[in-house]
């Protein structure tokens, strides 16, 4: 997996993918139809669940621990940038006016290290970027790209991540263009000439799904012949490209579903086909995703490290494609850290009872109550690392060198998530948005599905 939920700011979420789902239903009365997200609910105020599985000293110990003011020191962490210029820092950890300071926890995890806990053990650092399950303490010991390997302790297989994506039709590291930022970006939000369009895109108003399944099975031939997996035809990445903004997850899971029930049905020639369908048809998708998913990868590395510095030109300047992918990862930060507020503000608001016990286990991070939590998950923590990245956000937008030639679809987004009617929303579009850009209203629909498909197949590898 490439991208999980992280304790490191910069993890692009899934709640941006949620967030423009909203935005397409509110903008295009043709599109989709979804499951909206679970309103958050969420945690305890008493002890049951927090000491579970911990014996009587362990527990001690955290009840020490939880009465410590990490707020208070996290506050102190993202203040004001020019506020941290003004200390004079000297080793171990510094002086402030002449006071010598010790050197707290967060100053061990802001620095990007490894911290050792109370409980023993480690947690995983603010800004390092990485994973509990997949964490590496060098970077020049992971692999070029993401391998399953048997974990040594418990013998499982689990997966390492790699320093860069995985083109799984091709088994190596993705290959960017080198003829320039224009060229990237085409990579980035891939389409078809004019000519291909017209011959494979299906007229959405009157298109089947049995049509979608011969269709599709058509273009993965070859002079009569399926390519083996995992080779696709270039026809067959055409057509998903020509039909993506309506394809992609909901084909996907369309194909699964139909596989299944046919596969309940005891036909086993079509279940193997329809199965044959649905792997080929990922195989394409996670071959079309992958350069979106590997310029966002280092969006990741350049804005992690740098959280909470103002100045974006810095560390988020270069090729339009660069700039689009640093805003993406903004956006995504700042969506991921507004749920984990709003589940924080639930966990610490509501009452344990009874009746909601299970609700508040499934709100959040589960990884919560753990003895010694490797993620930030209290209210004030979480508060400020959201503010931090809207700040970060905003400071990112104002800059017209870093914003103003972004795609529409992209700064579309931006102005259309601060407008909360969806009247408002269509009107915004027809009158203001569409005439500004000089694109119609049908082509900044496509765009945003697409670009919701570029986000919803960060989700894996």
């Amino acid at each position: 997996m490439y991208f999980k939920m992280k304790t490191s700011v910069a993890a692009p979420p899934a709640a941006l993918s949620w967030a423009l789902c909203i935005l397409l239903l509110a903008v295009d009365t043709e599109s989709f139809h979804f499951a909206l997200p679970r309103t958050p609910a969420a945690s305890l105020s008493g002890h049951t669940i927090l000491h579970m599985g911990m014996n009587r000293k362990a527990r001690r110990q955290e009840q020490r621990r939880q009465t410590k003011n990490r707020q208070e020191e996290f506050y102190d962490a993202v203040k004001d940038a020019d506020q941290m210029k003004d200390r004079e820092v000297s080793s171990p950890i510094g002086t402030v006016s002449g006071e010598t300071l010790e050197r707290t926890a967060f100053e061990e995890e802001f620095s990007g290290e490894r911290v050792s806990s109370e409980l023993g053990g480690e947690g995983e650092s603010v800004v390092s970027g990485a994973s509990v399950a997949d964490a590496v303490p060098n970077t020049d010991q992971r692999p070029d790209v993401s391998e399953v390997i048997v974990d040594e302790d418990t013998g499982i297989l689990r997966v390492v991540q790699g320093e860069n994506v995985k083109d799984v039709v091709t088994g190596k590291a993705v290959k960017l263009s080198n003829s320039g930022g224009e060229y990237r970006l085409a990579q980035m939000f891939p389409d078809v000439s004019p000519e291909k369009r017209e011959k494979y895109r299906f007229d959405w108003k009157t298109a089947t799904v049995p049509q979608m399944f011969e269709e599709l099975s058509n273009v993965l031939e070859v002079d009569g012949k399926v390519l083996p997996h995992p080779q696709v035809s270039g026809e067959s990445v055409d057509f998903v490209l020509a039909n993506r903004d309506y394809l992609g997850s909901r084909m996907s899971r369309c194909l699964g579903r139909l596989k299944l029930r046919t596969q309940s049905q005891f036909q086993k020639e079509k279940s193997l086909k329809l199965r044959h369908l649905w792997k080929k048809f990922l195989t394409i998708e996670n071959h079309i995703s992958a350069p979106f998913r590997q310029m966002v990868l280092d969006a990741e590395k350049k804005i992690g490290p740098n959280f909470g510095n103002l100045d974006l030109k810095s560390y988020c300047s270069g090729d339009v494609n660069e700039r689009t992918a640093c805003y993406l990862v903004l956006k995504g930060m700042v969506a991921h850290w507004e749920k984990k507020v709003k589940d924080a503000e639930y966990v610490e608001s509501t009452p344990e009872t009874t009746s909601n016990f299970l609700e508040i286990l499934l709100v959040g991070d589960p990884r919560r109550y753990l003895p010694d939590p490797p993620i930030i998950y209290r209210l004030n923590e979480c508060l400020s690392v959201c503010l931090m990245a809207r700040n970060m956000t905003q400071a990112f937008v104002s800059d017209e060198d870093l914003y103003d030639d972004l795609p529409c679809e992209v700064r579309f987004v931006d102005k259309a998530l601060k407008i909360k009617s969806g009247t408002e929303l269509r009107r915004f579009v027809v009158e203001e948005f569409c005439p500004r850009e000089q694109v119609t209203p049908e082509r900044l629909r496509e765009g945003v599905r697409r670009l919701h498909q570029q986000m919803h197949n960060l989700q894996g590898e």
